[in-house]
């Protein structure tokens, strides 16, 4: 009765080039439909000779149907029921297959329950197409491409430019898998390895060739085994390790990551913990990635303190710089990793490294406002007036990023307050200039010269004022701020509140005696009129007409 719909369903699924193949004609079928309704319902209409399920599932269960009788006369099954695009259709297959054996629709629904039920009967449990248990749960695993592999004078080359696999196989389905395999025969494992081989299911080879207590000798340029030390690596298959005497090494295409990097950037302390007992892993434990990183260095950035513990363990260099300059101790500090700070350091990390731009550890954590990381670079007396290219400070960046307790830290060590950079930007004057009011009152509290102006003449009064920081501003004036101080424009303070509409600012500095007279053109009334600050002008006229009188 369903064969017409099993055609036209292989009609709507089934890709041109894989249904000629079959010589199926459903053409006189669809044609009946399209001049009347189908009276079943399930197809809801043809259009342009092309057949359009009311749910895509009805369709992918008739193709099933359609394997499923004729499965024995088709070449090439596998290879189409194996296509990932058919996965739904394939476990239909499985489905139909499995007729009344619970112990097959078990594993397809993964119930290890459901499995235990079927007791020594197990072993003799076949489906439809003759398949076992485990054959079936072996096809079912998580698939993997099958990476390009090159010898490069040795050393194997694993193409994973379009590898973006990370998922392992669910705990249900490797606990399942590990049933069946303790609970069938013995040659029944043998016979499943072909399945999951086909199936590109590494944990599942793994599996099986652990159970049959396997083991290589050097391996050559086997591509299923370099596959399956690849994909280990990410996904922390630490067992594999044990089938071999001894491995090459294998690099990837796309970072240049040695199986060490792959571990340590999946957090696969157990995998890497086994590598390391190989000496061609010990001896490249120090190589770089494209960027030029080192396996401590991932580690140190990720902040995994067991694997830099084994890395250490293991000989790796502390002090070996990326392709920007960074350090496995700058990547801790920027990272605010503490313990591992101190642990690179016991190691004889160097404390005061530059990167590119000239940026220490120290400048690193300031950055980030890494107060304990700070702490401990301090008491191993890093040094605190490094300047990096543009003559940052730490002290600078911690007062530009306003980091609080990180510029008390540095004050307290006796770092150089006053030490600008290259555009003669003091840690005062960039506090200023963002409105850091705790940072200003600590470091006036330290004495930073208040007066020290930039390459451009502005002052921290002065971009205080620009910027409406009035708090800021009251500080730096009752500090000895020079009120009048005027930029290499010639312009003052109050021009320049009087210009951004700062009234607060503007009465606090007149209050405080700004001139409001000094020569400077543009005037302050002038710009204040100009950008239609009224409220300015009449408080410039206030207070020019009281200070007239206080002259009468």
């Amino acid at each position: 009765m369903f064969e017409k719909y099993e055609k036209a369903a292989m009609k709507t699924l089934i890709t041109n080039e894989v249904l000629r193949k079959f010589n199926i004609n459903c053409d006189d079928f669809l044609k009946e439909i399209q001049g009347r309704d189908d009276c079943i319902g399930l197809v809801t209409e043809v259009t342009n000779n092309f057949p359009q399920f009311l749910h895509n599932s009805y369709a992918e269960y008739f193709v099933a149907m359609y394997f499923k009788d004729h499965y024995t006369e088709i070449n090439d099954f596998d290879s189409i029921i194996l296509d990932t695009r058919y996965a739904n259709i394939r476990f239909f297959f499985d489905l139909l297959t499995a007729k009344d054996s619970s112990a097959h629709i078990a594993v397809l629904y993964k119930n290890l329950e459901l499995l235990k039920e079927q007791g020594p009967g197990l072993k003799d449990c076949k489906d439809a197409s003759g398949r076992n248990v485990l054959q079936l749960a072996c096809s079912w695993g998580q698939r993997y491409p099958v990476l390009s592999v090159q010898n490069n004078a040795g050393n194997f080359i694993i193409d994973d430019e379009n590898d973006d696999s990370v998922v392992g196989e669910t705990p249900e389905y490797a606990e399942m898998l590990q049933y069946l395999l303790e609970n069938c025969d013995a040659s029944e494992s043998e016979s499943a390895l072909p399945y999951a081989e086909k199936m590109k299911c590494q944990l599942v080879r793994l599996k099986i060739l652990q159970y049959q207590g396997l083991k290589f000798g050097k391996l050559h340029n086997d591509s299923s085994d370099l596959n399956l030390l690849y994909y280990s690596a990410k996904l922390g298959y630490y067992q594999v390790l044990d089938l071999f005497h001894e491995l090459p090494l294998i690099k990837t295409k796309k970072d240049n990551f040695s199986l060490l990097h792959l571990a340590v950037v999946h957090g696969q302390e157990k995998y890497l913990q086994k590598l390391l007992n190989f000496d061609v892993y010990i001896k490249s434990v120090d190589d770089r990635d494209k960027s030029g990183r080192t396996s401590l260095y991932i580690a140190c950035q990720d902040g995994n303190e067991k694997i830099v513990n084994l890395l250490l363990q293991s000989g790796a260099n502390v002090n070996i710089a990326a392709n920007n300059g960074f350090t496995p101790l700058h990547a801790a500090s920027l990272n605010s990793y503490a313990t591992l700070v101190q642990l690179l350091l016991k190691r004889g990390a160097k404390i005061n490294a530059a990167a590119s731009h000239g940026i220490t550890p120290l400048h690193s954590a300031c950055w980030n406002g890494h107060d304990e990381v700070v702490e401990e670079l301090i008491r191993c007396e890093a040094n605190l007036n490094v300047l990096a290219n543009d003559g940052c400070t730490s002290l600078y960046v911690a007062s530009r990023n306003n980091h609080n307790r990180v510029v008390k830290l540095l004050l307290d060590a006796g770092a150089d307050k006053n030490i600008a950079q290259e555009d003669g930007v003091t840690p005062l004057l960039i506090a200023s200039q963002k409105g850091h009011k705790k940072n200003v009152e600590m470091l006036l509290k330290f004495k930073a010269d208040v007066n020290i102006a930039s390459a451009s003449g502005e002052t921290a009064l002065y971009v205080a004022c620009q910027n409406g920081h009035a708090e800021v501003a009251q500080n730096l004036i009752e500090a000895g701020a020079d009120i009048n101080a005027a930029t290499n424009r010639n312009w003052t303070p109050l021009l320049v509140a009087s210009q951004q509409g700062h009234a607060e600012i503007v009465e606090l500095l007149l209050r405080y005696g700004a001139d409001v007279n000094k020569k400077v053109d543009p005037t302050p009334f002038s710009v204040a009129t100009f950008h239609g600050h009224d409220n300015i002008f009449r408080l410039l006229v206030e207070y020019e007409a009281m200070q007239q009188q206080n002259i009468e």
